[in-house]
């Protein structure tokens, strides 16, 4: 079954695609406007492109955290929420999950450290060798 995970903040947007646990592509979707309205709309606009050319059957969206900033916090829970549209228009399942609960799931550890997710997804795939931190929270 191919399954998508993603991570998403107010710039990026971090796709890891899997079929069976094989590994088939990874994506960084970048917008670098200093608009936040065009910086949202780029990053839709990416993100739609891609999730039609991976076709997956689920994606499993990591849940918007609380940052300090307020605003920063909003910008994340709008990509996150119009990541949401777009797969339902597509007719794609989508699951939202805390942190805690993937890295629980994943590594066994709940509380694990950035270092410690990328050590163990490493382990398994070396081909994300080189990838930015977004790639391994996806």
């Amino acid at each position: 079954m191919k399954i998508v995970g993603i991570d998403a903040d107010s710039r990026k947007i971090a796709i890891v695609c899997f079929n069976n646990s094989k590994l088939l592509c990874h994506e960084l979707l970048i917008s670098h406007s200093k608009d936040s309205k065009q910086r949202l709309y780029d990053l839709i606009m990416l993100f739609e492109k891609q999730i039609k050319v991976v076709k997956p059957k689920v994606v499993y969206i990591e849940e918007a955290i609380f940052i300090q900033n307020f605003r920063t916090s909003r910008a994340i829970s709008e990509v996150i929420g119009n990541i949401k549209v777009v797969l339902s228009r597509c007719g794609i399942d989508y699951v939202t999950v805390p942190v805690n609960t993937w890295k629980k799931m994943i590594i066994g550890k709940g509380n694990a450290s950035k270092d410690e997710v990328k050590s163990f997804i490493l382990k398994q795939y070396s081909d994300l060798y080189g990838c930015e931190q977004d790639i391994f929270d996806a």
